[in-house]
């Protein structure tokens, strides 16, 4: 008997298989696809258990090769002709390899040269398979293993793809990680799984939900879990059921839906969530910044690369049924999701107002002092001393992110030891008629009702006579501009932070020159603002 494998008849399709269209996750996939089925289907049997299927996933980008291993059993023998052989699907299709060209598609698509060996548990003979495509070809169609004895590694599969036709660079290997934890969360989190990448286990994360109480006025005011359990059934039998919930923490990118089949993801991996605009509207909408959900579809196709899910005429009756049972009493999570606003703005919007502050003001070092010259008029007004002190009216205690200092006589306020400062590397200085401007920049906790303030950060400064003014421009980080608009939106909070450094150094530069009413615009915005925010909501 001959050991040779001929796959002559379906030579032609693999040459079609390479331009398949893969992302590179999902060709990943195909193959931990293919482990994790044969574990699951083998584990307990031939006398042995194993405790968890382990995948490992390595790549070299050096020498720009792949290798798969795995521990689920190998290959038995009376599986190489179908294994190898495109379109050939198992006898048994409920499982997660179901088409017969997961593996075959998925090397071609990776590489043109590629190597299986495997040993099946039951089995003392250790099978290589060397799949070079030009080689079949002349061959034939045949395939011939190289067969060596037993190793002290049985029971398992090793894949080798050299010569990559898609190199994996930059952040495309952390985006296949993320993918790849985010495809297979159901079995990695019920411990049927350990994947492991370059050695990094993948491990998915889930995100904070929201614990607060109704957002609108006919529910009861008692805090709960915005968490709803979803569970109905499509007239084409496609039985839905999972959980949609409110993030803590709100995310453009990874908020949405996660479609499974079978426990694992089709639909919806990592940053490329489902979002259907019939639920969650426009893409800067508050649903589409808060609501997630993971929703299991049993019954319904896919197609071959297992990343979308055929519905053909189906979608949109799952897409009404699924935003019917989200937004039912009780816990309506879409209504809630557009209604709640959070109390104080997001840490990592914080770090971006952070950095955003400090990048600005070092761009106004190098400028201020030419806008301040040219504003300064030659000839100041005679009470020009007196209009400078108008700037601000410090009280004697002065807060600043949560602590308070007593302003004493001729004692400058010591330096305020935020969370996240900024005083040390955001600061600019102006000098106009012998009088020297010196700003920082700071961030407030404290809940005020203005976006921002200018104030003298000592009694020195205020004085009239004083020749070096120390002021500061504080930024209000929990003002519901900032928490409506800019707590997702790294851009929109860059744009903030410019419009609040313009207007504020303006004002400084104004009053310096002689505009004793210069405040006013601020005044007025601040207490404008609110109202513009409310009318567009």
């Amino acid at each position: 008997m001959t050991n040779s494998i001929d796959i002559k008849p379906n030579v032609g399709m693999y040459r079609v298989l390479k331009h398949i269209k893969y992302s590179p996750w999902f060709a990943l996939a195909e193959f931990v696809d293919n482990s994790l089925q044969s574990f699951l289907a083998k584990n307990g049997k031939y006398g042995i258990t194993r405790d968890v299927c382990e995948v490992e996933i390595t790549y070299e980008p050096n020498e720009n090769y792949l290798t798969i291993t795995d521990n689920a059993y190998g290959i038995s023998e009376n599986e190489h002709q179908r294994a190898f052989t495109a379109g050939i699907p198992p006898s048994n299709r409920t499982g997660l390899s179901e088409f017969g060209v997961g593996m075959k598609s998925a090397g071609i698509w990776f590489s043109p040269n590629w190597t299986v060996k495997t040993q099946a548990i039951e089995s003392e003979k250790e099978y290589e398979f060397v799949f070079d495509l030009d080689q079949i070809v002349e061959n034939n169609g045949s395939i011939e293993p190289l067969i060596g004895s037993a190793t002290a590694k049985k029971g398992y599969t090793e894949i080798n793809l050299t010569n990559l036709n898609h190199r994996i660079k930059g952040r495309t290997l952390s985006k296949i990680k993320d993918h790849l934890r985010s495809i297979y969360r159901c079995f990695i989190r019920e411990k049927k799984l350990k994947l492991t990448f370059n050695g990094e286990e993948l491990i998915p994360s889930d995100p904070m939900i929201l614990k607060a109480v109704s957002a609108f006025e006919d529910e009861d005011k008692e805090e709960k879990e915005w968490k709803k359990l979803i569970n109905f059934e499509i007239s084409n039998g496609c039985k839905v059921r999972g959980f949609v919930a409110i993030r803590e923490r709100g995310s453009f990118s990874l908020a949405g839906l996660s479609l499974f089949r079978r426990n694992r993801l089709i639909v919806g991996s990592d940053e490329e969530k489902f979002k259907p605009k019939e639920i969650f509207g426009t893409p800067n909408s508050f649903t589409s910044l808060r609501v997630f959900g993971e929703i299991h579809l049993e019954g319904m196709e896919v197609s071959h690369t297992k990343d979308q899910f055929n519905f053909g005429e189906y979608e949109e009756e799952f897409i009404d049924l699924l935003k019917e049972q989200m937004d039912s009493k009780p816990k309506q999570i879409i209504r809630q999701a557009e209604k709640y606003r959070a109390k104080s703005i997001e840490e990592k919007a914080v770090k971006s107002l952070v950095s955003m502050t400090k990048k600005a003001t070092q761009g106004l070092r190098s400028e201020v002092q030419n806008v301040a010259a040219s504003s300064f008029q030659e000839k100041r007004p005679e009470t020009f001393i007196e209009k400078v002190s108008d700037i601000v009216n410090p009280s004697k205690e002065e807060k600043f992110a949560g602590i308070s200092k007593t302003v004493t006589e001729n004692k400058s306020i010591e330096s305020k030891k935020l969370s996240l400062s900024l005083e040390e590397d955001s600061n600019f200085e102006f000098k106009i008629a012998g009088i020297q401007w010196n700003i920082t920049v700071g961030l407030t906790d404290e809940n005020e009702k203005a976006l921002y303030s200018v104030e003298f950060m000592d009694k020195e400064s205020a004085k009239p006579q004083s020749k070096e003014k120390n002021t500061r421009i504080v930024i209000n980080k929990n003002h519901s501009l900032l928490l409506k608009f800019c707590n997702n939106s790294k851009e929109a909070l860059g744009v903030l932070i410019s419009l609040i450094l313009t207007l504020s150094t303006t004002e400084l530069i104004l009053v310096a020159s002689g505009h004793s009413y210069a405040r006013l615009i601020r005044k007025s915005f601040n207490e404008l603002i609110d109202k513009v925010i409310k009318g567009i909501e």
